[in-house]
Parts: C-alpha cells; sequence; structure tokens
C-alpha cells in the first residue's frame, strides 16, 4: 500500500493551486516506521509522491554515516566527562583571548562575568574575512561574523567584524599558540 493515497480520484494532483485539499484528502497509512511518512512513495519509474507534511525533510537521504559520528562522538565526550571538557574548552578560550590581546591592533571583544568557549576579537584597520581567509590557508579554522549576523553586539562593541576562535576540549595550547602566531605576521 503506499504511503499516501488519495481517497478519491479528484486531489491526484498535489499541484500548488490544489495542494491543500490533497493534503487534506491524503489517506496515510501507518504499517511500519516506513509507512509513517519518512520516506516518499515511488508511483511509476517516474514519479512519487511526498508525505504530506514536514515529515518528508526527515528520512529522505538518511545519513548512516553522520549518525554512527554522532555516536562515536557521544561516547568520546561521555569518556571524557562533560565537566572535564567544558572546564577544558572555557581554559582554552581563557588562554586563547589572553594570547589575542597581547598582538598590537587586536581587541578582544568578549566581556561578562562569565564567558563560554568561544573568543572574539576584531583586528583594527582589517576585515575579518580576509584574514580568516588567510589563515584557512595556512590549515588554521576560524569563522568571521560580520556586523550584519549580529548587529547589537557588534554595535555596543564598536566592531564590523571579528574573528571567532572555537576551541574545542580536543585542542592543545600549541594549536592557540600557532594560530595566534600565524595572525601575528599577517597583521
Amino acid at each position: 500500500m503506499p504511503f499516501v493515497e488519495p481517497r478519491s480520484s479528484t486531489n491526484q494532483d498535489p499541484s500548488r493551486e490544489n495542494r491543500r485539499a490533497w493534503i487534506d484528502d491524503a489517506n496515510v497509512s501507518v504499517s511500519g516506521i516506513w509507512q509513517l511518512g519518512l520516506r516518499p512513495t515511488w508511483t511509476a519509474p517516474d514519479s512519487f509522491l511526498l508525505t504530506p507534511d514536514a515529515r518528508r525533510f526527515e528520512y529522505w537521504e538518511f545519513s548512516y554515516a553522520l549518525v554512527l559520528g554522532l555516536g562515536a562522538a557521544a561516547r568520546y565526550a561521555m569518556g571524557v566527562g562533560i565537566e572535564t571538557a567544558q572546564a577544558r574548552a572555557w581554559d582554552l578560550a581563557n588562554y586563547a583571548r589572553a594570547r589575542l590581546a597581547e598582538l598590537p591592533g587586536v581587541r578582544v571583544l568578549d566581556r561578562g562575568p562569565k564567558l563560554c568557549a568561544i573568543a572574539t576579537a576584531t583586528v583594527e584597520g582589517r576585515r575579518a574575512e580576509e584574514l580568516k581567509l588567510d589563515l584557512r590557508a595556512r590549515g588554521i579554522n576560524l569563522s568571521s561574523p560580520e556586523r550584519e549576523d549580529a548587529v547589537i553586539d557588534m554595535d555596543e562593541k564598536g566592531a564590523n567584524s571579528a574573528l571567532r576562535v572555537s576551541p574545542h576540549y580536543y585542542n592543545t595550547r600549541e594549536e592557540i599558540n600557532t594560530a595566534v602566531e600565524a595572525l601575528g605576521e599577517l597583521i
């Protein structure tokens, strides 16, 4: 039995004009997980019917590799310990802030009584996007939010763009040093 089967022959075309009626008129089979809307139903060699609601996006192309990777990452994190991972990431971000602040023309943007494991800084006279790309060419991965990504925050801090360092608990201080030294060479 197909997943979506029109109850009448009047609503077999799910065109834009007729979509609501087609969805409302759909008879949904619930025999097994694949019949619960987690995949489309092929109706002919060159056509199929989509699940009539948002569930159509859940399992069309299922990535088992991503699920297995997520499982491995979760097991690794649980082995390290969530509190240990958090403390390590926060320590590395604090170290990154301290190292960035040593560079001439670099202003660390982070503020507040409790900072997270993300360090942001702006470089006087330089676009963060250009620096990010230059660092990426050296194998260093940072991101570079622009003012449009955080208008209120960037305006309050007087910044048009920022370099964002997001260390994880598996990173090392040596990797932070490498990134900061490379940034120093670029500015």
